[in-house]
């Protein structure tokens, strides 16, 4: 009987930490269905109800689950999927036509919490390389309310495209601090050091930017009609990107972002592969992030030590002041509403666990005390609840109207905005196809490949497979060139009349023929 509560007859077993792997991995899936469900009711994003769940199921909360390696895999592998999924979000084309408003925001949003973090940590008494290693924290950010921009269809906004780049630059440079200050800590910071981590940097961007489409483009050529190995190749892309930032001394996450950014040309957004990169993220492995993110949260730390409410005030203080002025001075530069700001500083202000990774390292070198440990997860606790609530409220108000806007300077309609190109003969359509890629790409226009089968003799499967071979083909040179494409698939009594009438319908600008002579 000493293993039963004596009134409630409750086994004692049942109030440690469940062990049995079917039932850890039930109490996640309820929490998954449950929680975003509740707090989308109560008018509150489902992503603080996946975090707040995490606490209360976690250690330092009702004790029910621990954060052991399963937990920090399924997290890490959540985490990954959030910034791949981001990338895939995220064209170069997009990020090129931004890249002064995203480079400018990049180094707001880490010169800023720079400044302000190192000057809030010395007057604390720190040391100054202690105090570098903090602020580096502080500049460093985790995308965790990006669902939500997808879900309000903000993708597209200049501002959360400019925000996508940014977290590109000042991770960077946020994990370059940490690896100096720990190196100049321990005595080892040499030229060698500078000699190659520098070049490995510039060859690694390289290599996924301008391989990984390269390899992609080969692959889904080849093995393009078998679906279940496009989709392990596109996830083997993200771990094998994601491991070789690790070696080079980049965080994971930015190799992340990285994969999914040079991939994207690849994949059709309205395509069933992206469909089932969204469901597995959105529905399983991005919530085990969330969750695990939550267990990382004791609400008791502000409780123990006067100091610790000290130290935690001011970090959350100091981050959140240096982000919100990180994002307010690009709006006023670059005209952009103040919800586009706040929503640029609801998807910078929140801290994870690239922030605790950071932390942790200091604290194991002995380059900061638990109380700076402390007050981080304090800082992680306040910002991951405000982050997704900031950008929840004042996204909602970013009307699409008010969004294709500022996602701005659209060409107008010219002649190679929609550029049809009937396919027919293997032997011409490449020559074909790519003479209305450079057409339609100096428009920043579409590619309308067309085939169209005549039912006066009857269709055949053969020649129903011709015409999915030619169009997808055209779908895979045009993703390979970044160029939006969209096929078309037509039976009509005659070939002629076929083209004509899908230059009407689809609002072509140019067609570009096959001449015989």
């Amino acid at each position: 009987m000493a293993n039963w509560l004596p009134i409630s007859g409750i086994p004692l077993a049942l109030l440690g930490p469940v062990k049995d792997p079917v039932l850890v991995f039930l109490i996640l899936l309820t929490i998954m269905l449950v929680a975003p469900l509740l707090f989308e009711r109560l008018h509150l994003p489902g992503i603080i109800g996946l975090i707040l769940s995490g606490l209360v199921v976690g250690p330092y909360g009702l004790g029910i689950l621990q954060r052991d390696g399963t937990i920090v895999l399924l997290g890490t592998v959540g985490l990954l999927f959030l910034m791949f999924m981001a990338g895939l979000e995220t064209s170069l084309e997009d990020l090129k036509l931004n890249a002064g408003k995203a480079s400018v925001f990049g180094v707001l949003t880490f010169l800023l919490p720079m400044v302000i973090g190192t000057a809030a940590m010395l007057a604390l008494g720190y040391d100054f390389l202690a105090a570098v290693l903090v602020a580096s924290c502080f500049a460093s950010h985790t995308l965790i309310a990006l669902p939500i921009v997808s879900k309000l269809g903000l993708m597209r906004l200049q501002a959360v495209t400019a925000t996508l780049g940014a977290t590109l630059i000042t991770n960077v440079l946020a994990l370059l601090v940490l690896a100096v200050v720990v190196r100049a800590h321990q005595g080892e910071l040499t030229l060698q050091f500078w000699l190659t981590l520098i070049p490995s940097i510039a060859l690694y961007m390289f290599a996924t930017l301008w391989g990984v489409p390269k390899l992609g483009g080969w692959f889904f050529q080849r093995f393009g009609h078998d679906e279940g190995a496009e989709f392990t190749f596109v996830i083997a892309t993200l771990f094998v990107v994601a491991y070789g930032a690790g070696l080079i001394g980049i965080e994971p996450v930015v190799g992340a972002f990285l994969a999914g950014t040079a991939i994207t040309p690849l994949i059709p957004q309205l395509s069933p592969l992206m469909n089932r990169i969204q469901f597995i993220g959105n529905t399983l492995f991005i919530p085990f992030f969330l969750i695990s993110v939550g267990m990382l949260i004791n609400p008791s730390i502000l409780l123990g030590e006067p100091r610790t409410l000290l130290v935690g005030g001011v970090m959350i203080a100091a981050e959140v002041v240096s982000k919100f002025l990180a994002a307010w001075i690009p709006a006023q530069l670059f005209g952009w509403r103040l919800a586009s700001a706040m929503v640029m500083f609801g998807l910078s202000v929140a801290q994870a666990a690239a922030t605790l990774a950071a932390i942790t390292v200091a604290f194991n070198v002995k380059l900061v005390d638990e109380l700076t440990v402390n007050g981080t997860i304090a800082m992680i606790l306040i910002t991951c609840i405000a982050s997704p609530w900031i950008v929840a409220r004042w996204g909602e108000r970013l009307q699409p109207a008010e969004v294709a806007a500022e996602a701005g300077n659209l060409p107008q309609p010219a002649w190679g905005s929609r550029v049809l190109v009937p396919v027919a003969n293997p032997d011409t359509e490449s020559n074909l196809l790519r003479l209305a890629l450079i057409l339609a790409k100096k428009e920043g226009g579409t590619l309308l490949p067309l085939h169209v089968l005549s039912d006066r003799a009857g269709i055949s499967p053969a020649a129903l497979a011709r015409q999915e071979q030619l169009l997808t083909f055209a779908e895979v040179l045009a993703h390979s060139a970044v160029a939006r494409v969209e096929a078309i698939r037509r039976v009509d009594d005659s070939v002629e009349k076929g083209i004509i009438r899908s230059a009407a319908e689809r609002q072509a600008t140019l067609v570009i023929l096959g001449w015989k002579g």
